[in-house]
């Protein structure tokens, strides 16, 4: 069964403002998480003659063996930099160098360089073949420098991105490379660097801006009952956010902290906060500021300023989101399940006893139809989706395809409206629980119907 997407792209910019100040470099920061990886890759092993040309271009670099006779290297701002650093790399070694970067969900690209002449190019997007601007002849030049060639002959037009890249790590006895950039190893401790056997080449030695966080604001927040989570920290990206939690009630409370370069920003972490609105509600109350610093005497400094603020607005500020705990199973009883019955649906759900912790799906149906309401675990918002024919879809999808064409009763003022009333679906009690569950039903009625006359194309 798979998920519908419609029109769910147009909900694109409300899913990133929610994360209240992360910041989102694509491609950057929680690498082993998310496998992306930008490097430049050269045929050598002469690093006296790479940290020459990294000094002389002013620029911070690790460098680390790929396999074969390749040595990586990730740059700080990689992401950012052109194909013209791996040409200047090629012309200064007078050696072959690749521009590698690869993002496990999106694409790959390479800019293949030989003393200074582009020899290959290749980008190409997941699933989006007919969009690849893909040369496979360009591949034939590669072959004097792969310790397997034959391999490169797999790689046809329609390969998809992932698959070549297993293709070329064969060909050229390449390790795994799909998760390496700059910040994994300036964030990264000497027994990780060791395993690596990563070095850094030129430049300072980069700030270790969550040991710093911990040792300016770790004992402060500790007083006030906020301990490291470093799990969270890790499932957003430890690199460039940092948790502390609390748990108040039944419910975990967050401070985090979340630095790029040169800026960090502070956020606070709620069960009810995803809608746009408490993002705007915090910025109000003075807690959306970006700290700006160019060296680690700067970044304590700004530390303790925004100390201050999260020990005199921010804590209060975010204990004062107040959420109570209640029995799902009987507020369902008296509200959704005897409105679904009446209209010929069927109860299904499971105990429902430990959904603050453990998050929660309960569901409704009859012989067409699947309502399905979810909550995660430490969240008090919904998400619905309708089963249809086997095919699920978000309901504000629906409602947006209807939108689209004309086809819903009310007149809505834009797409943030209804947003408002069919997804960001948060509550802080029982009878807020009760109130926006109740506000769903005229739309997954009009859903319903659109749906049986208009089934999704699989």
């Amino acid at each position: 069964m798979c998920v519908k997407k419609r029109l769910l792209d147009k909900m694109m910019p409300y899913a990133s403002i929610h994360h209240f100040g992360s910041f989102s470099f694509k491609g950057s920061g929680a690498s082993e998480v998310s496998q992306n990886s930008v490097l430049l890759l050269i045929q050598s092993f002469d690093t006296a003659a790479i940290q020459a040309w990294a000094s002389k271009s002013k620029l911070q670099v690790y460098a680390f063996p790929a396999g074969g006779k390749w040595t990586a290297l990730a740059l700080k701002n990689g992401l950012y930099s052109s194909p013209k650093r791996a040409q200047s790399l090629s012309l200064a070694l007078n050696a072959v160098v690749i521009d590698f970067k690869f993002f496990a969900d999106y694409y790959m690209e390479l800019s293949v360089f030989d003393h200074g002449e582009q020899i290959a190019y290749d980008h190409r997007e997941m699933g989006e073949a007919e969009g690849n601007k893909t040369k496979i002849s360009s591949y034939e030049r590669l072959k004097p420098y792969a310790e397997n060639p034959g391999e490169i002959d797999l790689i046809q037009a329609e390969t998809e991105h992932y698959e070549v890249l297993a293709i070329l790590k064969r060909a050229f006895a390449w390790r795994d490379i799909e998760q390496f950039e700059y910040d994994f190893f300036a964030q990264s401790d000497p027994e990780t660097l060791e395993r690596y056997e990563a070095q850094q080449l030129s430049g300072k030695k980069p700030i270790s801006v969550s040991k710093i966080i911990v040792d300016v604001c770790g004992e402060e927040l500790r007083i006030q009952g906020y301990v490291e989570d470093p799990e969270k920290s890790e499932r957003h990206g430890k690199y460039h956010n940092l948790y502390f939690k609390k748990m108040i009630g039944e419910f975990m409370y967050y401070v985090s902290f979340h630095f790029g370069e040169g800026e960090l920003k502070v956020g606070y972490h709620y069960p009810s906060d995803l809608p746009p609105e408490e993002y705007f509600k915090q910025e109000a109350a003075g807690l959306k500021e970006t700290y700006v610093y160019k060296s680690e005497k700067a970044l304590k400094q700004q530390l303790k300023l925004a100390l201050e603020k999260i020990l005199a607005i921010g804590i209060p500020y975010l204990e004062a989101q107040i959420h109570e705990s209640f029995d799902l199973n009987e507020a369902l009883e008296q509200s959704a399940d005897p409105y679904y019955e009446s209209i010929g649906f069927s109860v299904r759900r499971e105990t429902l006893a430990q959904w603050m912790s453990q998050g929660a799906e309960f569901g409704y149906e009859n012989n067409k139809f699947r309502i399905i309401y979810k909550m995660e675990s430490n969240r008090t918002c919904l998400n619905i989706y309708l089963t249809h024919q086997e095919e699920r879809s978000y309901l504000i999808s629906v409602l947006s395809e209807m939108m689209e064409n004309g086809l819903l009763p009310f007149k809505f003022k834009n797409y943030r409206a209804l947003e408002v009333e069919a997804y960001f679906l948060a509550f802080r009690n029982k009878a807020e629980f009760i109130s926006r569950l109740e506000g769903t039903y005229p739309y997954i009625e009009l859903a319903l119907n659109y749906l049986q006359k208009n089934p999704a194309k699989a």
